[in-house]
């Protein structure tokens, strides 16, 4: 079989897999959190033996979409008792969407009216075609001969404009204008005045999953210092289980990168700026996010092969 087959089957795999293990919700406790838990591990054992030799897009594909799957068997856990009230084909359509992670947050949310979705809609593709003109122009290329700094953040910026802000917004439009999804996917995180309200605008649906599936059950708001830091230990260990799978070997730039802004989000989290205060905040955020995702992009660069025509002097 060949490499990029078995990226393949190994996310097929996850998803049929993920299917059957519907029964579990009705199960005891400890009984479907040893079930889940090691159907979990099993599955992403796949793509780290099998994508290693697979093609770029392949390993993206099942490095990410296995996670995916692992995700909603956690949420099929935490939300057993909402899950038992539901058909069998909501879950089937929880699994063969990706996008949406929660369920139960976007059901319990009133239908954003449809000149809203529409136009975010347009706004986010707009933001997306300018993005990919720019990027396709050479501009980062260009901005590579002003130095590193110049690059990165040029690079991020038009990222942001294509995937990050942009893109989230077309793809939680577009579902919701389908009948999917209800809340949005991203609320212009460069306007974020603080690292944590950053991550309160950045990827809402991760941030949904983590609320619902890791910070409250884990002690939410009665230990917030320590669920705070152990989300963020979580999302650095899957982000370092997708670089494993894409660059072959573990580096510790994702798992770094993430507990750093744990305890940037702990340390601003009762931060709310206002008037001139706010500014300096964006002012400062948007320095230490562009600072910081030197580490998030390191990965990517070793991945791709290069992400940077003048990479940083990273171990």
């Amino acid at each position: 079989m060949s490499p990029d087959l078995s990226a393949l089957s190994s996310l097929l795999l996850a998803v049929v897999l993920g299917l059957a293990a519907w029964p579990a919700r009705a199960w005891a406790p400890r009984r479907r959190a040893v079930f889940l838990g090691l159907l979990g591990l099993l599955l992403l054992l796949g793509p780290l033996v099998v994508a290693r030799e697979a093609s770029w897009p392949l390993r993206v594909l099942a490095g990410m979409g296995v996670p995916i799957v692992v995700l909603k068997l956690r949420d099929l856990h935490v939300a057993s008792d909402w899950w038992r009230q539901q058909h069998v084909a909501r879950w089937a359509l929880a699994i063969l969407v990706p996008f949406v992670l929660v369920p139960r947050a976007h059901a319990a949310a009133p239908r954003p009216p449809r000149r809203v979705l529409l136009r975010r809609l347009v706004i986010g593709s707009l933001e997306v075609a300018v993005g990919v003109l720019l990027w396709r122009s050479g501009l980062p290329a260009a901005a590579a001969e002003h130095g590193f700094v110049v690059e990165h953040v040029t690079r991020v910026l038009l990222l942001y404009m294509i995937a990050f802000d942009g893109g989230l917004a077309v793809l939680g439009a577009a579902l919701s204008l389908v009948g999917v999804a209800r809340l949005r996917f991203t609320h212009h995180p460069i306007l974020a005045s603080t690292p944590a309200d950053f991550w309160r605008r950045y990827n809402l649906e991760a941030g949904r999953w983590f609320h619902h599936d890791v910070f409250t059950p884990e002690g939410g708001r009665r230990h917030p210092v320590r669920t705070v830091l152990q989300v963020f230990l979580v999302s650095g260990l899957l982000h370092e289980y997708l670089s494993a799978v894409l660059v072959g070997r573990v580096q510790g730039y994702q798992t770094a990168f993430f507990l750093l802004h744990g305890v940037l989000v702990v340390a601003t989290a009762r931060m709310r700026p206002r008037g001139a205060l706010r500014v300096a905040g964006i002012v400062v955020t948007f320095a230490v996010v562009m600072a910081t995702t030197v580490l998030f992009f390191a990965s990517i660069h070793a991945a791709e092969g290069r992400f940077w025509m003048n990479p940083p002097p990273l171990p």
